[in-house]
C-alpha cells in the first residue's frame, strides 16, 4: 500500500525537518502529487525519490511542487516569490474583519503593497467580493506569478508594477480605504535566525532590508498612507515580531491613531493596525 512508502519518505526527511513537519510534507506530497493511487508504480516511486532528494538538499516543498496553500487557495509559486505562510493569514483575517465593518459604502478600495504571489490580495478579494482590489510589486517576475494565480482563480485583482520607495510614483496613485502590506523586514544580521531552506531559496528582495534602515518600508508606507488613505482609512502591516515597539512608535510619530498590535496563532506579535490621523494631527508627507 502507498502508506508504507510515505512512512519511509517521512522518516527519511525527518532528520532535516523533524518528524512532525516531515509527516505534514509527506501528506501534502501524497495528496497533491499521487492522489488516489492505491499502489505506486515504478515511475511514481522514482518521482517520490526525486522529491525526497530535493527536500534533503534544502529545497522547500512548495517550490518543488510549484504550489502553496494559503487561506483556502491553492497558489502557484516559484523562486521569484515568497512562500505564503500561515503567519500572514493572521493579517488577512484582521483586514477581512476591518473591511466588512467598512463596507457600508458601495465598494471599498484596498491596496496591497509588495504583493509577491498575490496571496494577500487574492485571499481578500475571494473573501470580500465587492472590494476594488489593487496590488503592486517592484518585481516583474513576482507579478507574473501573481497574475497567473489571479487568472487561475478568476478573482479580478488589478496587479501593477510599482516601486513604493520611489515617491515620484505616488502622485499617480488614488486614495484607498485600506492599505495592507507584508513588506521586507529582516536585516541581514538576523539571517542567522532563519532556516537554511528559507534564506538559501526565497527571494532576498522580498525578505531583507538594509541593516542601517530596518524600518525602511514601515516608515515609507506610513508616509504614503498619510496622503493616500481616505478619511478614517486603515493601515495594516505584517511586522517583524522583534520590532513591534519600533513599528508602533513610527506610526504614532507620523500621527496615526488607534495603533494596535495583534498576535498570530503562535502568540508572536505579527500584525499592526492603525487609523489615518485627522488632518490637524497629521504630518505632511514628503
Amino acid at each position: 500500500m502507498n502508506k508504507e512508502y510515505f512512512d519511509i519518505f517521512a522518516q527519511a526527511i525527518s532528520s532535516l525537518y523533524g518528524i512532525g513537519e516531515a509527516r505534514y510534507i509527506a501528506r501534502i506530497v501524497r495528496e497533491d502529487v499521487f492522489g488516489s493511487s492505491e499502489v505506486l508504480s515504478e515511475k511514481e516511486k522514482i518521482l517520490l525519490s526525486e522529491i525526497q532528494e530535493k527536500l534533503l538538499a534544502g529545497q522547500p516543498i512548495q517550490y518543488i511542487l510549484g504550489r502553496a496553500d494559503f487561506y483556502g487557495l491553492k497558489l502557484s509559486v516559484n523562486e521569484s516569490v515568497l512562500i505564503p505562510r500561515q503567519d500572514t493569514e493572521s493579517l488577512v483575517h484582521e483586514v477581512i474583519l476591518l473591511a466588512k465593518a467598512a463596507q457600508a459604502k458601495e465598494k471599498i478600495k484596498i491596496l496591497d503593497i509588495g504583493t509577491g504571489s498575490g496571496c494577500i490580495a487574492l485571499a481578500l478579494k475571494k473573501e470580500l467580493g465587492r472590494v476594488e482590489m489593487t496590488a503592486i510589486d517592484v518585481s516583474i517576475a513576482a507579478l507574473n506569478v501573481a497574475r497567473q494565480n489571479n487568472q487561475e482563480h478568476g478573482l479580478c485583482v488589478q496587479f501593477e508594477q510599482l516601486d513604493i520607495l520611489n515617491e515620484a510614483n505616488w502622485r499617480r496613485m488614488p486614495k484607498y480605504d485600506i492599505i495592507v502590506s507584508n513588506p521586507p523586514y529582516i536585516p541581514p544580521s538576523e539571517k542567522v535566525l532563519m532556516p537554511d531552506n528559507v534564506k538559501d531559496n526565497e527571494p532576498e528582495l522580498a525578505l531583507f532590508v538594509p541593516e542601517e534602515e530596518p524600518m525602511l518600508f514601515y516608515r515609507k508606507i506610513g508616509e504614503f498612507g498619510l496622503g493616500h488613505l481616505a478619511e478614517k482609512g486603515i493601515l495594516a502591516f505584517e511586522i517583524n515580531e522583534f520590532r513591534a515597539t519600533q513599528t508602533v512608535a513610527i506610526l504614532k510619530e507620523l500621527g496615526y491613531q488607534s495603533v494596535e498590535v495583534k498576535k498570530d496563532l503562535s502568540g508572536a506579535d505579527r500584525v499592526i493596525i492603525a487609523t489615518k490621523p485627522f488632518p490637524q494631527g497629521a504630518k505632511k508627507a514628503l
